[in-house]
């Protein structure tokens, strides 16, 4: 999950050494911009509001191994751990 472009990239460069391992990567955001939107960095995106009851819901979904959080929303990755007790957040 992104929120600026030093991040963005940042996050990028993260999913992009994941796929290299054979990592599924799931992206969420809610900036169409954002690179992790893009295919060859993201196998699956949902773009929707940064919000604790949207990114719950994907995580229920996704149940991910890794969360990558922006600093500063700890509380999404709080939602996540509720939803998805085993995925690991990652505060970046």
């Amino acid at each position: 999950m992104g929120n600026s472009t030093a991040n963005d990239y940042v996050l990028a460069m993260i999913a992009r050494e994941l796929k290299h391992h054979q990592y599924q990567v799931v992206s969420h955001s809610n900036n169409p911009n954002s690179l992790l939107m893009t295919q060859w960095l993201s196998d699956k995106v949902y773009l929707e509001p940064m919000t604790e009851e949207a990114v719950a819901s994907v995580a229920r979904l996704e149940r991910p191994d890794y969360a990558f959080v922006p600093a500063g929303k700890q509380e999404l990755g709080r939602a996540i751990e509720r939803v998805s007790p085993t995925t690991k957040v990652v505060v970046s």
